[in-house]
């Protein structure tokens, strides 16, 4: 009820531009916050637990997150952040204080860090400061709403990168943790996002840990969400460096992923081969399990079993490039810019089209395969003109026979981006001419068993009478 209330009062005052209205409220509003900060307090015996979201207390936390957020334009960011180091501080003089205490704190710290603005620097220096403290022995919960707080303050380090040594050292503390890694990978994927320049020194060991994280036996989904992220960050990274050193470092990322993805296609069994009538169900009878991501269920699932499908790697090149490409800024000329990965590019479009043509009935791993050719083409530019042959030839063979709706999207944009190109214009036609083709076909078809079902429809009438 308290939620719904608040809710309703922060509409109505987002409404007014009135300072001094707004600022009747604010006992109110800090009065809720201390109430919320009472009831997110962790169980004491939590202690070797992470909150699991999907519990009943994990969705009252995260309902208590939403109201943080609706109600802090009231109190003011700095104001929340304040009244929460005040907390910690009498945590640390306080002989009995228990850790929960400290973490409901930094869980309420971190539901209104991004509305932190850059510019503050009266309380969080310190906060981190006493983070940066925690040993690697505290409680998992603690640990876990720390790094949390971290990856939401991306925006706040862009303006005081100076303070980010410790931060990152202390991250690293628990980079190879299975309980964490997900949380270490938003870090970095943030932060980057942020501040990719002060992160560069870091780019081997980022690296390293991908390797790490990918001999674990449990855990298999969320360690390579972590991996996922951590890629991405490195991407970012990458894209800020020299020319040469990109290039490397680039053919270091990639390489092991293109390998991979060949691999596990070889080793696949496609047995999910669709006609046109059906592929419209992406659950249709006989479908590739294997491919279409059923385990989902099994958490405790090894890495090393998610790694043998394709469209692990699929996914994972899609978060190579997914950062990496940037519009053009103003006045500069993007198709004179050499980007030094194109051979890396090549070599991925090739994987991509191999796993594309052998599991061409199966939905997912299609929908999932063009996403990552569509990225390739946004990071190239005008430079991925000499892919786009190819592609377009594999979807107008394709497409007759299974009619994927994510073939439609990329033909959209690659019409899009080269349609005024004459040498591109006899492929594109051809493209259209074939969609133009099948859909005739299928409303012909359509038509004419409409036209069955109606006659029969008319004899049982007959036959009735």
């Amino acid at each position: 009820m308290s939620f719904n209330v608040w809710y309703r009062i922060t509409e109505e005052l987002f409404k007014y531009d009135d300072d001094h209205y707004i600022a009747r409220f604010r006992p109110y509003a800090e009065k809720f916050i201390e109430a919320l900060y009472e009831h997110c307090k962790l169980d004491a015996d939590d202690v070797d637990d992470i909150p699991d979201d999907n519990s009943e207390f994990g969705e009252f936390r995260l309902k208590a997150v939403e109201a943080l957020r609706d109600v802090v334009f009231i109190v003011n960011s700095d104001k929340c952040i304040q009244m929460m180091h005040e907390k910690l501080i009498a945590c640390c003089h306080k002989p009995d204080a228990s850790w929960e205490e400290s973490e409901s704190a930094l869980f309420v710290m971190s539901a209104v860090a991004q509305n932190l603005l850059p510019e503050s620097d009266t309380h969080m220096p310190e906060v981190l400061q006493m983070i940066c403290s925690l040993p690697a022995q505290s409680p998992p919960a603690l640990i876990a709403t720390c790094l949390s707080l971290i990856s939401d303050l991306n925006d706040w380090f862009e303006m005081h990168a100076q303070l980010l040594e410790p931060v990152i050292q202390w991250i690293l503390n628990f980079a190879a943790d299975t309980r964490y890694a997900c949380y270490v990978g938003l870090c970095f994927d943030r932060i980057t996002s942020k501040c990719p320049a002060h992160l560069i020194p870091l780019l081997p060991q980022l690296m390293s840990l991908i390797t790490v994280l990918e001999q674990t036996t449990t855990n298999g989904h969320k360690v390579e969400e972590a991996i996922c992220s951590i890629t991405r960050a490195i991407s970012t990274i990458i894209s800020k460096l020299p020319l040469a050193q990109s290039k490397l470092a680039m053919e270091q990322l990639c390489e092991p992923i293109i390998n991979n993805l060949l691999r596990s296609t070889d080793t696949t069994d496609a047995t999910f081969v669709t006609t046109p009538a059906t592929n419209t169900n992406a659950n249709a009878h006989g479908s590739n399990k294997e491919n279409e991501g059923s385990h989902k269920g099994r958490t405790n699932e090894s890495w090393s079993s998610l790694a043998s499908r394709p469209i692990l790697w699929i996914d994972r090149s899609a978060y190579v490039f997914k950062d990496v490409w940037s519009k053009p800024t103003k006045g500069t000329r993007p198709e004179l810019e050499q980007i030094p990965w194109t051979a890396v590019a090549a070599k991925f479009i090739e994987a991509l089209l191999k796993a594309t043509r052998k599991f061409e009935g199966t939905p997912r791993v299609i929908e999932h395969a063009i996403r990552s050719c569509r990225l390739i083409f946004r990071a190239l530019g005008p430079q991925s003109l000499p892919f786009v042959e190819p592609v377009v030839t594999m979807m107008i063979e394709t497409y007759p026979k299974h009619r994927h709706s994510s073939y439609l999207y990329l033909a959209s944009v690659i019409v899009d981006e080269y349609g005024a190109n004459e040498k591109m214009r006899p492929g594109l036609l051809q493209m259209l001419d074939v969609r133009y083709f099948v859909s005739k076909k299928s409303t012909s078809r359509n038509r004419t068993s409409r036209n069955r079902v109606n006659k029969g429809r008319v004899v049982e009438k007959r036959g009735r009478k």
